[in-house]
């Protein structure tokens, strides 16, 4: 059978109540019992030092045990009996110990052998059995006592005069409730335990029917939030405001939400901006053939040349889209060994010193010796150079490009500064989305499709490195890669 959360919790708490109920009525009755029994016992050493004073008595007038009757002995008993230390026994005209001690002289005084006096005390239902022993241990009366191995269970009373032990008592107290008041009260116990068991239980399984209907609602709204974005639907959104798990969990679902909402955004409007990309290209080509093939336009160098420049325009988009593609999915093949990171960057900028020229932009390089990092020395060079390009095709003439590079700290840092244009701080970081451009009417002709910087940020964090954009000193934009330095270099 196929049990839900809120039963399966239910039926948990259930269990762990039962459970601690029984253990604790059980130990309260156990202890009930025992507490009862050791108050018995209390009262049993109370009824024998009694019981014991009254002998003594006897004990003096007769200067021995040798002359004790049994009547004498039971009828100390009697007027000392146990039960007048139950509840009920006392009431209106009942007579004490000490009203009865002067009757019972008396009339051992005068008779003996004569039976004591018909009493509330005297006619009990049952005395602990009882027994009197002399100080060498010889029985001198009983009632009821029999001297089992269970010595241990045997409570003991010596009797003294003049501190010198003249006999001892000796009676065996219980070791369960007998009588009918004793088992009428444990009944009521047992009753009031009971009841109190089935309210607790009830009390339980009200208290978790409400308590699982208020933890497992959260989670009802995230599984149909769930259940919703499984469909497509990422518009969900919980906001409970809770500071515990739930809440984090809840929290945890509007993020899955947002990202797949921003994921599903990005990848339509990256499905647009590439059907552009490809479209451009293909259209000037066709464009081109056709104004030939018509006549319009003569078939020589030129119009070759800018068919090949479309070409390899075309070429390089779709290299750049393949090599983001494999970035995203871990299929970059890095070479990793030691690279002297400073002759990288200056042999690279050496090479673009006259493309900058051509387009009157000033490259400056500055590098601070050595910089020994683990990478792999063509995708670091193919981070340089989509820097470059970036700054190549977006800064203004005149103007000026300054790369720098440093090591300190156990880290290598390259910067390359351009001029002007800008670029605002809240949109430095979506400069490396895939695609991306400030200025959506900018002429493909002067700017690439804008995949240069999402590539370079693939290559850096292959490199456990990271890469940064904001804006820079000389009014344009500073790109910072940062990467761990060799060991122990």
């Amino acid at each position: 059978m196929r049990l839900t959360l809120a039963q399966q919790f239910v039926l948990a708490t259930l269990t762990l109540t039962l459970a601690v109920l029984l253990a604790t009525l059980l130990l309260a009755r156990w202890s009930f019992e025992r507490g009862f029994l050791e108050y018995v016992r209390e009262l049993e050493y109370k009824r024998l030092e009694e019981v014991a004073a009254e002998l003594l008595v006897a004990y003096d007038a007769q200067r021995g045990w040798q002359d004790l009757s049994r009547r004498s002995f039971l009828s100390a008993l009697r007027i000392h009996g146990a039960d007048r230390h139950r509840p009920g026994m006392r009431g209106p005209g009942m007579r004490g110990p000490a009203d009865m001690r002067r009757p019972l002289q008396a009339l051992r005084a005068d008779r003996p052998d004569a039976a004591p006096p018909e009493g509330p005390f005297t006619r009990v239902p049952r005395v602990i059995p009882t027994a009197l022993f002399d100080a060498d241990g010889r029985l001198v009366a009983a009632f009821r006592f029999t001297d089992t191995d269970a010595r241990s269970e045997t409570l003991r009373y010596p009797m003294r005069v003049d501190d010198v032990v003249v006999g001892e008592l000796r009676s065996q107290p219980r070791r369960r409730l007998e009588s009918a008041q004793e088992t009428r009260f444990a009944r009521k116990q047992r009753q009031a335990s009971l009841l109190i068991f089935a309210v607790a239980l009830a009390l339980a399984l009200l208290m978790a029917v409400l308590l699982s209907r208020r933890l497992l609602a959260p989670l009802r709204r995230a599984h149909q939030a769930l259940a919703a974005m499984a469909g497509g639907d990422y518009g969900q959104r919980l906001d409970t405001g809770r500071r515990d798990e739930l809440g984090e969990l809840m929290n945890d679902v509007d993020h899955l939400a947002r990202t797949l909402s921003d994921n599903q955004e990005t990848r339509q409007r990256w499905i647009a901006d590439i059907s552009h990309e490809l479209r451009t290209p293909v259209a000037i080509l066709k464009g081109e053939l056709d104004a030939m093939a018509d006549g319009v336009r003569p078939m020589d160098g030129q119009q070759l040349d800018s068919l090949r420049a479309e070409v390899a325009r075309l070429a390089k988009l779709i290299e750049d889209l393949f090599q983001l593609s494999l970035a995203d999915i871990g299929g970059l093949r890095y070479e990793f060994r030691t690279v002297d990171l400073g002759t990288l960057v200056s042999d690279i900028c050496a090479d673009y010193q006259r493309r900058f020229a051509d387009r009157e932009l000033v490259l400056t390089v500055e590098v601070e010796g050595p910089c020994q990092v683990h990478g792999d020395a063509q995708r670091l060079e193919q981070l340089l150079r989509n820097l470059l390009e970036n700054s190549l095709a977006y800064t203004d003439s005149p103007g000026e490009v300054r790369v720098t590079l440093s090591c300190t700290g156990g880290r290598g840092s390259l910067v390359v500064l351009d001029s002007a244009p800008g670029v605002a701080p809240e949109r430095c970081e979506q400069l490396f989305d895939p695609l991306y451009r400030q200025d959506g009417s900018r002429s493909r002709h002067s700017a690439g499709a804008g995949l240069g910087l999402a590539i370079a940020r693939a290559v850096a964090e292959a490199h456990q490195g990271c890469l940064t954009a904001a804006p820079s000193d000389l009014g344009g934009l500073a790109v910072t890669f940062s990467l761990p330095l060799q060991q122990g270099r």
